[in-house]
């Protein structure tokens, strides 16, 4: 049963609990959403059995809290992603997750992880694709690098995370306990 916050009868008084006859409220706890916006009450005004009708509105206070989402771009097949999803999944985080082999990253969402780590650290150069495209001899400048990347999927380095302003590499679940605790101490 949720918690009840205000309690007003259609006149804007208060409502009187002893003569209260019929009340329904219903929450869902687990994930602290209001099913029912408001309920409808019956009371006995007085001595009489005049029934009047007034209704129970949640309070703002009583609306669900931000829950926790990270965005993951990586492979489906790939256990490093799979890894990373089941690990924010235990932990009862919202994942977003975005498969690379159907929506490629933007340049600007690779840049996000290139100015933290470089654009030579999101290269995964032991991936079979990286092999297939013979680029271990070429030599190609940052911007070239973010565009090749973004076209080719397949050649990052999997997972990257995003939550808020942070990002990691790779697997990196120390950082993603610390986001984790930070959330939840917030």
């Amino acid at each position: 049963m949720g918690e009840l916050r205000e309690l007003r009868s259609c006149r804007g008084g208060a409502l009187p609990f002893p003569r209260v006859f019929a009340a329904a409220v219903l929450c869902d706890l687990r994930d602290r959403k209001i099913l029912l916006r408001y309920a409808v009450f019956w009371y006995a005004s007085g001595d009489s059995h005049n029934y009047n009708k007034c209704t129970l509105k949640a309070s703002p206070s009583s609306q669900a809290p931000q829950v926790m989402e990270v965005q993951i771009f990586g492979v489906a097949k790939s256990k490093e992603t799979r890894a990373a999803q089941r690990f924010f999944a235990e932990r009862r985080v919202r994942v977003h997750f975005v498969d690379l082999n159907q929506r490629g990253a933007s340049k600007g969402e690779l840049q996000k992880w290139a100015q933290k780590f470089g654009v030579t650290a999101l290269i995964d150069k032991s991936s079979k694709r990286y092999a297939e495209l013979g680029l271990g001899v070429a030599r190609l400048d940052d911007a070239r690098w973010l565009e090749k990347l973004s076209a080719e999927p397949l050649l990052l380095v999997v997972p990257l995370v995003r939550w808020q302003h942070r990002v990691t590499l790779g697997e990196a679940a120390a950082e993603w306990t610390q986001w984790i605790v930070m959330e939840r101490n917030a």
